[in-house]
Formats: structure tokens, sequence, C-alpha cells
């Protein structure tokens, strides 16, 4: 009978053991959860964070891209040419449009070509320059309204 108490007492040692084992893993598995749960905040604020800054440095782009249009624009604008209209559209594509006395008309074309020839750090600043459009002015007979569109080379501006 000795025998058997010993071994029931051993077994009730060995659960208990068991036991005290399990809720100390329970206990672990508690305080990594709220760690966890801890960094899931930190982390979700990191990405939003970096979802800002690509917003931001996209922005950057598209305003440099737009300031380098203008500049290309007016720095090729032949003289006796008037540039009355500047549209950025969506940060790919600029829209032009202007006047040119009659005796002028030639000039659009070179125009044109001009824009298509401009290059930022060693490449081209755009990657279509369509063909220049013209109709006679109302206001005036000697004068004609011109349109132009550039469409830019990509976000690779940079």
């Amino acid at each position: 009978m000795r025998g058997l108490g010993a071994l029931v007492a051993l077994y009730l040692l060995g659960v208990a053991g068991y036991f005290a084992l399990l809720q100390q893993a329970d206990t672990q598995h508690a305080d990594l959860v709220k760690q966890a749960n801890g960094l899931s905040g930190s982390y979700t604020n990191a990405l939003v964070t970096k979802a800002r800054i690509q917003v931001l440095q996209e922005q950057i782009a598209l305003k440099s891209a737009a300031i380098e249009s203008l500049k290309a624009v007016a720095a090729k604008l032949p003289e006796g040419m008037q540039l009355s209209d500047f549209a950025f559209q969506r940060g790919q594509k600029i829209a032009l449009r202007g006047t040119v006395p009659a005796e002028q008309i030639g000039k659009l074309t070179d125009f044109s070509a001009a824009l298509q020839g401009v290059t930022l750090n060693g490449q081209p600043l755009f990657k279509n320059v369509s063909a220049p459009t013209s109709q006679g002015s109302g206001a005036a007979a000697n004068q004609f309204s011109w349109t132009l569109a550039c469409e830019l080379r990509g976000p690779e501006l940079e």
C-alpha cells in the first residue's frame, strides 16, 4: 500500500507541476499578446507616416515638374508669340494656348520642335509634344490663336 500511496503522491506532484508550467506559459502568452498589441499601433502609425511622406514627395515632384515645364516654355517661346494660358493637367500633361502674329505663324512649328528638344538632367523633359494647331483670331485679322499639348516624361523627372 505504501508504494501505491507514493505513486499517487508522485502522480499528483507531476499534475501540479504540469499545471504550474501551463499557468506560466499562459502568463507569457498574455504578455506577448499585450506587447504585440502595443506594437501594432506603432506599426500602423509608421505605415500612415510612410504614406504621407510618399504623397508629399509626389507633390514636390509635381511642383518641380510644373516649374521646370514653365521655365522651358518661357525660355523657348519665340519673340512676338504670346502665351495666354499654361494649364498643368493631372501632373502628366501641359496645355499651352496663346496668340501669334500672322507673319510669324511659322515660328509655331519651331517652338514645338524646341520644346521637344528640352532636356532635364540629360533626359528629355517631354515625352511627346503635339503638333501645334492654329486658327484665325476673330478679334484681329493679323492674329492667330494657337494651342499646343506636351506630355511629361514621367515620375522619374527628379
